[in-house]
């Protein structure tokens, strides 16, 4: 999983953002909430290229909870990374 999240800017522009917003982000948004730190920061990271492809409802109702929880995180790196998203 990681590897694809730090890939993803090698193939982000040839997909759909119908099939980002229905089919990828549930997926993705999994990594939020992951144990290992590097997977949650680098699902952070990997926002900045897909949040364009979301739709609004997306980004209001679910993205920017997972980010709301992210700034207590206990990796500071997280923390960063979840600000400057925003």
């Amino acid at each position: 999983r990681i590897h694809l999240l730090q890939q993803l800017g090698l193939f982000v522009e040839h997909l759909q953002p119908s099939v980002v917003d229905s089919q990828i982000f549930p997926h993705v948004a999994e990594g939020f909430s992951d144990t290992v730190p590097a997977v949650r920061e680098a699902t952070v990271k990997a926002m900045v290229l897909l949040t364009p492809k979301l739709s609004e409802k997306t980004i209001d109702n679910r993205l920017l909870k997972h980010f709301a929880a992210l700034q207590t995180d206990s990796q500071a790196g997280i923390r960063t990374n979840t600000t400057i998203c925003l």
